[in-house]
């Protein structure tokens, strides 16, 4: 059972928890945006780039490369470098607009939940078979 929530399910398959913890690990990354530095202009420079925030905080440095040859590795290109410095940004940015999106749905589903227990008082009514159709939806959203 899932202790950070109500959803009485496996906190491993509860998606609120997965969002809560997604949440907590990009509230402790530093902070951003970061970007990326390429060394000095240097023509005798073995510096390699690195990812820095906008006050300039360290969070990548991939070293020297006559330091650490052969182990320094490879820097990734321009693309990988440009996805990770946007992560900081991009992963907090859908993790709000998931759990609003997640709300939503919650109080689209309170809505249905109450237009059923609304029908159920009219099942009488000639439009009997759309109503119980509109109910068996409506339960089937606590599933």
């Amino acid at each position: 059972m899932c202790s950070a929530c109500t959803c009485h399910i496996d906190a491993e398959a509860c998606n609120w928890c997965k969002l809560e913890g997604i949440n907590e690990r990009a509230n402790k990354a530093t902070i951003g945006p970061w970007k990326w530095k390429e060394p000095d202009d240097n023509s005798c420079s073995t510096e390699m780039p690195m990812i820095l925030n906008d006050s300039g905080e360290l969070i990548l440095n991939f070293g020297d490369s006559e330091q650490y040859y052969p182990t320094e590795g490879v820097p990734p290109d321009e693309k990988d470098a440009q996805f990770i410095i946007q992560a900081r940004e991009d992963i907090p940015f859908l993790l709000d607009y998931i759990k609003k999106q997640q709300q939503e749905i919650e109080q689209f589903k309170t809505v249905v939940k109450s237009l059923s227990f609304a029908l159920e008082a009219y099942s009488g009514m000639p439009a009997e078979k759309a109503m119980n159709e509109l109910i068996d939806i409506a339960k089937s959203l606590d599933n």
